[in-house]
């Protein structure tokens, strides 16, 4: 409740953890912010503003304590701040600060990097002025960093910290001579058309013309030059969408931005999209599975740039099959849909319960129950293989029974050498048996789903 937030404020300007506690930088750079969203605009706020900055070291920095100067507070402030007028003195301190804390990793902490103060840094600096090379480099970082999973250490909270440091990204793209797909992977400016994007990638010596597919058409809408003036047809840019580009040179292009979430209609046939953000490691099997099963999606396809032929992933037999090619940022994909389905960007990244080399083998237990009476007539296992693809080798190497309602099976999963990369999934299903063949029911957890990644 705002009004209750308003009268938690302390004499000074400030607040505290609760009513009657001292203000402090901390919890009064987040009233400022709930301040901000809420659009309070008067003598309350600035009253806050000057408090923080009174509290501001000579060095730039904030904390709540000399001996303790915080990276992830002093960020913290530079966020909130940036939102206020009249607080570019504070904010230039602040970033001088920051960018003395920079490590030669790239990430930033005391006195070692840790993604956490590096996440929290990548967005100050970017708020500021997203140009700033520290962010490069604590993207660099922060991406080195990053699971096979997806995640940072597998910790949630810290995973969702990263990914938002991971927002604010300066994507390099190569545009060759012809056709190229093309993403803007970035935050869209308002009112950016493509008129603007025709501009930003070249001159009429450089682009010869940029078409956006309309999947509800079927048709293109395309933007081209005339005597060095964009003409044609004038749409929006869009994140999430993906465009083709026409190029008559090579070129290198820079999109700087914050990463947003998007929400794609994908339509029956062909759709042109650019994935954002995408995960350390995704794969086209990888993106097909997310997309949906076989009877929701057809195929990806990508363009190869260097051949001049695309690149194909599809369903066969249920499973992903074709080209394994990486998805990466900057790119556009043709999708080949059967139904209209909305799909969330970015995606997160699969989770898998094994990542297996090829030629490899990993080997872990799992455990299934039935009642206590129930095991005591066990004599003989079932197992029934679901799903396992040719290339996986499944093995139980031991199941015993380790309390009065518990029987744990240990197994070996083992990948041949030939093996194609991707994601696979299958099943296996045990049974308990009495001295006379008789199945023993009802068990629970007794069917094991497996979920594992093929790498090199």
């Amino acid at each position: 409740d705002v009004n209750t937030l308003l009268g938690a404020q302390n004499s000074d300007g400030g607040w505290g953890f609760d009513l009657d506690y001292g203000s402090d930088v901390y919890h009064t750079t987040l009233a400022l912010s709930a301040l901000k969203t809420a659009g309070v605009s008067d003598l309350t706020v600035t009253n806050a503003i000057s408090y923080i900055a009174s509290q501001q070291y000579p060095d730039g920095s904030f904390g709540l304590a000399e001996e303790s100067k915080s990276i992830y507070l002093t960020s913290l402030v530079v966020q909130t701040l940036h939102k206020f007028s009249g607080t570019s003195s504070v904010i230039n301190s602040a970033i001088q600060w920051l960018l003395t804390k920079q490590n030669p990793d790239g990430g930033f902490g005391q006195p070692s990097s840790t993604i956490f103060e590096t996440s929290h840094a990548c967005m100050a600096l970017y708020d500021v002025d997203p140009t700033t090379p520290a962010i490069q480099d604590a993207l660099d970082y922060l991406s080195a960093n990053q699971e096979p999973n997806g995640s940072f250490a597998d910790d949630i909270y810290l995973t969702a910290v990263a990914a938002q440091g991971l927002k604010t990204a300066t994507i390099d793209t190569s545009l060759y001579a012809g056709l190229n797909l093309f993403g803007y992977q970035v935050e869209v400016p308002a009112g950016y058309t493509s008129y603007d994007m025709i501009a930003d990638l070249g001159g009429e010596d450089e682009v010869e013309k940029i078409q956006r597919y309309d999947p509800a058409t079927g048709s293109f809408e395309t933007t081209f030059y005339e005597s060095g003036v964009p003409v044609g047809d004038i749409f929006d840019i869009v994140s999430g969408e993906g465009y083709l580009v026409y190029m008559k040179v090579e070129k290198t292009v820079s999109q700087v931005g914050r990463i947003v979430s998007v929400s794609i209609q994908l339509e029956p046939g062909l759709n042109v999209v650019a994935i954002p953000c995408v995960p350390l490691g995704y794969s086209s099997y990888d993106m097909l599975r997310y997309l949906g099963s076989p009877d929701e999606v057809s195929s990806i396809q990508k363009f190869d740039k260097e051949t001049g032929a695309f690149q194909t992933t599809a369903y066969f037999d249920s499973q992903p099959s074709g080209i394994n090619f990486d998805i990466v940022n900057g790119e556009a994909y043709l999708i080949h849909m059967k139904v209209a389905k909305k799909v969330d960007f970015p995606m997160e990244a699969i989770e898998v319960d094994y990542v297996i080399s090829k030629g490899e083998s990993v080997s872990d237990s799992r455990n299934f129950q039935g009642d206590s009476d129930l095991l005591d007539q066990a004599a003989y296992y079932t197992e029934t293989q679901i799903g396992v693809p040719d290339f996986v080798t499944y093995t139980t190497t031991g199941i015993s029974r380790v309390s009065d309602t518990d029987i744990e099976v240990s197994f070996s999963i083992e990948v041949s050498s030939t093996a194609p990369e991707g994601i696979y999934e299958f099943q296996v299903e045990y049974g308990l048996l009495d001295s006379e063949n008789n199945p023993l029911e009802p068990l629970t957890n007794n069917i094991f789903s497996f979920r594992i990644k093929v790498v090199p």
